[in-house]
């Protein structure tokens, strides 16, 4: 028997839309192209960036869309479109409640600049814990959930796209197809054509994000919008090599039945809890470089800023750098509890944290011979600009390597605010719905956890608007 709803992807945005729809009433079947459900968001930090007003919290829209506009450079700005700003400030309070309801492990919030109040939330131990308790709630709803079956068609019925070919199979949707298969950071054809050589040459942290939501969207007739702009490529500590830990692997589950093993939540804890599952998630993380008072060392000896760093970087003949910390950040000295990163579960991770949980790229060093040493430059030139910077004082730390990756691409499907999928001269493309990134709609999301909570939002909008459409127009949106 054919679903309600038809959803392509099982990363956050598809496993969000499709609980949302199950809850609404509507059966749903989710196919995904890998072996196994997570997307980009099993490659995630796990962090979500919520406004909160009341009655549940004393934030307020319009100063939450203030502070993430200042994330933005100024030429950027009027490229957003504001009708999927509000729906985001208006609905992401409200996703946070819902996550909490499934069970969702959440800390936080923590403060971030420039917002002027904290409001980043960091799950336990990673990104892959939305990916647990998003499939725990779907098999209780009895969602379907196919992997290793990738889309290559969309169906229709005169005008309506009425579902999806996928493993060579065609399953059609009665009410609805949902495209929700992320972005195109490992598109090498169109990184190239819409980005800079530096993000069109750097690997994607998903390299199955191959952008074919985009695809799928024009073959009939979708536009596109702001391909051309990206925040990419982003700076990443390394993930450590190896197998992935596997006490996190997420549980997958297909056509109504475990096919994995259920692993259970994470228990609650203080803040030694806390920094103790970050911890444990920080050696399979990305983390990004964001300290200040600190200066990356290039592979020429050349010591440049954290902020703006990253073309640098990514111009060198290693593509790699190191994070240069002094005496200031170590014990009894100005900095020892500032932030050196994003990190899972406790939002953000010190240098402490990285002794704990990451001592593979922590190096001590006494002078500054034995961080050229470490480095491999000549310590004359490192000296050199050394000394044509701020007051270095030894000892000193280096944390890294870093290299250039693009987690996520910006340029998406033109939804309208009920991610209805519009065509080159603006109409809805009837029965298409997108999420996620490959329904960003023009959105530009720079600051930390706004992709990851524009997922898991924009799937639940989808959701609500193709139910509210079934209910009112005899069952089809």
């Amino acid at each position: 028997m054919n679903p309600d709803v038809v959803v392509v992807g099982a990363g956050a945005a598809g496993l969000a839309a499709a609980v949302s729809l199950a809850e609404a009433g509507l059966a749903c079947h989710v196919v995904e192209q890998n072996d196994r459900p997570g997307g980009t968001t099993a490659h995630a930090v796990g962090s979500i960036c919520v406004c909160l007003p009341p009655p549940d919290g004393d934030d307020s829209i319009e100063d939450f869309l203030a502070d993430t506009a200042r994330f933005l450079p100024a030429d950027a700005a009027h490229l957003v479109p504001a009708d999927l700003r509000h729906l985001l400030a208006r609905t992401s309070g409200e996703t946070l409640g819902w996550l909490r309801a499934l069970g969702v492990p959440l800390t936080g919030p923590y403060p971030e600049h420039p917002h002027r109040r904290p409001r980043l939330y960091a799950t336990a131990p990673d990104g892959r814990s939305f990916i647990w308790w998003l499939l725990r709630r779907a098999h209780q709803l009895g969602v379907t959930i196919t992997c290793g079956a990738r889309v290559t068609r969309l169906l229709r019925h005169g005008a309506r796209v009425a579902g999806v070919r996928a493993g060579g199979v065609d399953l059609r949707g009665r009410v609805a197809t949902v495209l929700a298969c992320g972005d195109f950071a490992a598109n090498d054809d169109l990184k190239a054509r819409y980005l800079t050589p530096a993000a069109a040459t750097s690997p994607a942290v998903n390299p199955t994000s191959r952008g074919d939501g985009l695809a799928l969207g024009r073959s009939v007739g979708a536009a596109w919008r702001n391909m051309g702009t990206a925040f990419a490529p982003q700076l990443r500590f390394v993930a450590r090599t190896g197998p992935p830990a596997d006490e996190w692997s997420p549980a997958l589950f297909t056509a109504g039945q475990a096919a994995g093993r259920v692993i259970p939540g994470p228990a609650g804890g203080g803040a030694d809890e806390v920094r103790a599952s970050g911890w444990a998630a920080m050696p399979r993380a990305y983390m990004a470089p964001a300290a200040e008072d600190a200066a990356l060392i290039l592979d020429t000896g050349e010591l440049i800023r954290v902020p703006g760093a990253v073309d640098r970087v990514a111009a060198t003949a290693s593509r790699t750098a190191y994070l240069l910390l002094d005496s200031r950040w170590l014990p009894g000295g100005e900095y020892p509890d500032r932030r050196i990163s994003s990190a899972p579960t406790m939002g953000f991770a010190r240098l402490a944290d990285y002794r704990a949980a990451r001592p593979d790229l922590v190096r001590d060093a006494r002078d500054v011979e034995a961080v050229a040493a470490l480095v491999g430059v000549p310590a004359e030139r490192l000296a050199g600009h050394l000394a044509g910077g701020p007051s270095w004082k030894p000892p000193y730390v280096l944390v890294g390597p870093a290299r250039p990756v693009v987690t996520v691409t910006e340029g998406s499907l033109a939804v309208d605010d009920h991610l209805r999928v519009l065509s080159g001269d603006g109409t809805p493309i009837p029965g298409l719905f997108a999420a996620g990134a490959a329904g960003q709609g023009g959105l530009l999301l720079l600051g930390h956890g706004l992709h990851l909570t524009w997922a898991l939002t924009s799937g639940r909008a989808a959701a609500h608007a193709i139910a509210a459409r079934a209910a009112g127009e005899g069952g089809t949106a």
